[in-house]
């Protein structure tokens, strides 16, 4: 031990120094050659990070700085601080700065060897990818997926090398490490929607540009679709959103480079995936509604893109192909009311396929703006159609296989006027298909321009198989109209209603008409309810249409109608009359109050805001809501739909009129099956359905002569009876307008103050 510690400082004199100088002089260059080599080897800086980010290189790095520091430490000699006895250790502690630097100089060169190991597999693209799978499966067991995902990146970029350089061994290995990590994200992503992909889709779409864009062919492992067919490689995975999302931008890729064969063999990868059926343990088919409805719905927009961009090759490939005999066609309709019911559902406009929906799930090339969405709709919506003539093309191989066969009408009367308008639509684009013939003879439909082949085939011509559809549609319409019945629901909520706006009013009346002491000797006339014919369809479940207050509407006509002509009452008194400016009103009824007539007079407001009025005139007062004018009460009738609105009626209290609700006669009662739903009032409502109701409905065709099958008869009774007393008395004062009165405005003399005595 003492001669190593005497020879301490000829070790690190002729052995560490030397060899820090020379791993000093080499390890700079080294580091950064390595990463410039990389960057332009694989043309990604990505690499470059991920040398850097690697244990070996931080480890070199870190010892680097260690020896640095010790060579420092010990050019500085620096003697012990704490002066005391440790005996054996003595040495050690005078030696320590040797030490560290002879140490430090051992991990050093160790670190040394393993930067330049690194340096060689960075070199070489297999020994990287082997790396940077491990590293990637590494933080996936640790749950790390974001931190994962960068060694994915670097697998992408790895892949991208391959496939530029033709490199067959490499593609194979990076391809198939490229597809178990996008494997395994996806189906991280189908069980966690949480997880973001964007990243993955990024790199994706990069390498699937490099394999349509490359110019070399030789690569036999390799071919045009192998990006575009990895997301359904695993049946038991469902696609998310992002993922349709992420499918569909590498797809819009292989139409801009119009590269046909990537698209064709992406097509029977799909159509592999779409036969496949997955069962759960009762043997049920667990993924087929997703492969009817997503999957389908996507390889029609597809087919609508191809079309936009006048593929006609592709799509002619594409609809005649299958790999079963008799074939099998998944992703293209195999009989006609498969064609009708998917072009019914892209055309409709529910809340899942807002006016946003296709420009947002399927965004076509060049086409944006305010009508993307209806543009790139229509190109689907043609493409359907071209389905339907191509369903002509197909033989039937079984009896009851009828490839022209239409679909069921729809159970709804909504649902069958939508379709019948539909029809319309699409009748429209056949014809225009049927005129465009390079579309025509791109697809090998060319002898469908004149109907006269369908004729030698014995079959239907597309426009009168469409135009047997909505005579079909449009018989069931009429009888289904004629049909349905009048819901309960819409009756309770009917009787509510009107109860609702009726009974106030009523009761309103009732206490400005409140003189029970009229018995006899008596002026009076009737207010009866209403009977209205309105279309069934208001009061049925299953409507064509949105109606708007149909619970409501009887009521409010007869509430307006009650408010008009319960005011008139005053015009069966004896009358008198004055048109007086608003001044002048208001001197008169000041004389009235000023007469010895006052404590038995009563002011009825017709129409008038008195609140605007007390702005001006303290004289009218508003105690607890109860108007008066110097002691002479006022009862505010703000009814402005009458003959005597902005007018005051003055009138004795005994001449006060009375309103009084007598029962119905049993005969109307149960001619038109009404029910009483308010007592106090006896209001009577019904809803009859005419198809339902006989006599009423021979009494309605006699009166209006037309059909009324789809017509309901909406009751609103009741029997209002309003009475004054013959002697009774009124002087109306009118508010005089410039605008509305053409006679000549009284003055405040014409008034016979006398007269009500």
């Amino acid at each position: 031990m003492n001669y190593f510690f005497d020879n301490i400082e000829n070790v690190v004199l002729y052995f560490c120094i030397p060899i820090l100088i020379g791993i000093f002089t080499f390890a700079t260059p080294l580091i950064l050659q390595t990463v410039s080599r990389v960057d332009d080897k694989y043309d990604s800086t990505l690499l470059a990070k991920l040398f850097l980010k690697d244990r070996i290189c931080k480890c070199f790095i870190i010892t680097f700085g260690i020896s640095f520091v010790a060579i420092i430490i010990w050019i500085l000699q620096i003697p012990r601080i704490i002066d005391l006895d440790f005996g054996i250790f003595n040495e050690l502690l005078d030696n320590s700065a040797s030490l560290i630097l002879i140490l430090s100089t051992i991990l050093l060169i160790v670190t040394t060897c393993f930067i330049l190991y690194l340096t060689y597999i960075f070199y070489i693209p297999k020994e990287l990818t082997k790396r940077l799978k491990t590293q990637y499966k590494l933080l996936q067991n640790k749950n790390k997926i974001k931190d994962a995902l960068i060694y994915f990146e670097g697998i992408s970029k790895i892949f991208n090398y391959s496939t530029t350089k033709a490199d067959e061994d490499l593609a194979r290995q990076t391809y198939s490490i490229f597809k178990e990590v996008i494997s395994d994200l996806i189906k991280i992503k189908s069980s966690n929607e949480n997880v973001s992909i964007e990243e993955v889709c990024a790199n994706i779409f990069e390498a699937n540009e490099k394999l349509l864009k490359r110019e070399r062919t030789t690569l036999s492992y390799l071919h045009d679709s192998s990006i575009l067919g990895i997301f359904i490689t695993d049946y038991n995975i469902k696609l998310s959103r992002e993922m349709y999302m992420c499918l569909w931008l590498c797809l819009r890729q292989a139409v801009f480079y119009n590269n046909t064969e990537a698209i064709k063999g992406y097509w029977e990868v799909a159509h592999q995936y779409a036969l496949n059926k997955q069962y759960d343990s009762q043997l049920n088919i667990t993924n087929q509604k997703e492969i009817v409805d997503k999957f389908k719905e996507f390889h029609y927009a597809l087919g609508g893109l191809l079309l936009y961009h006048k593929m006609y090759n592709v799509l002619k490939y594409i609809m005649s192909w299958t790999n079963t005999n008799p074939p099998t066609y998944t992703l293209v309709p195999s009989a006609m009311h498969e064609v009708i019911k998917m072009y019914m559902l892209i055309s409709s406009d529910d809340n899942d396929r807002n006016f946003l929906y296709y420009e947002v799930h399927y965004p076509f090339i060049g086409i944006r703006g305010v009508k993307a969405n209806d543009t790139i709709c229509f190109w689907i919506k043609k493409y359907l159609a071209v389905l339907f003539l191509r369903q002509y093309t197909l033989t039937s191989y079984y009896v009851f296989d009828n490839k022209l066969q239409i679909p069921q009408s729809p159970n709804t009367i909504s649902e069958k006027r939508i379709w019948s308008n539909r029809l319309d639509d699409f009748k429209k684009i056949i014809e225009s298909i049927k005129n465009d013939s390079e579309l025509l003879e791109g697809l090998g439909f060319d002898y469908m321009k004149n109907d006269e082949w369908f004729k030698e085939q014995n079959k239907e011509t597309p426009l009168g198989l469409i135009e047997s559809f909505k005579a079909k549609i449009k018989s069931e319409l009429i009888l289904a109209r004629k049909n349905q019945s009048i819901s309960e629901s819409k009756l309770d909520e009917f009787k509510k209603s009107t109860k609702n706006i009726l009974c106030p009013m009523f009761k309103q009346y009732q206490d400005f008409f409140n003189n029970k002491e009229i018995t006899k000797d008596y002026n009076n006339f009737y207010l009866r309810g209403e009977y209205q014919v309105l279309d069934k369809q208001a009061y049925a479940d299953d409507q064509e249409i949105s109606y708007v207050d149909y619970d409501s509407f009887v009521a409010n006509y007869v509430s307006l109608n009650f408010h008009q002509i319960a005011p008139t009452i005053f015009l069966c008194m004896q009358h008198e009359k004055y048109l007086l400016k608003e001044q002048d009103v208001w001197e008169v009824i000041t004389k009235f109050s000023s007469s010895s007539m006052k404590d038995k007079l009563v002011i009825f407001s017709i129409g008038n805001n008195l609140s605007y009025f007390a702005r001006f005139n303290n004289s009218i007062q508003n105690k607890d809501g109860e108007w008066s004018f110097k002691d002479i009460p006022i009862i505010d009738m703000q009814n402005r739909m009458n003959y005597l609105t902005n007018s005051f009626c003055i009138l004795r209290k005994s001449d006060i009129p009375l309103l009084v609700f007598n029962t119905i006669s049993e005969d109307v009662k149960s001619k038109y099956q009404l029910e009483e739903i308010d007592e106090n009032y006896h209001l009577f409502v019904s809803i009859l359905d005419v198809n339902q109701n006989q006599n009423i409905k021979d009494e309605l065709m006699t009166e209006k002569n037309e059909n009324v099958d789809t017509k309901a008869v909406v009751c609103v009774d009741f029997n209002a009876e309003i009475r004054c007393n013959k002697t009774a008395k009124v002087i109306q004062i009118q508010m005089y307008s410039q605008f509305k009165n053409k006679e000549q405005a009284n003055s405040v003399d014409d008034v016979d103050y006398k007269w009500l005595n």
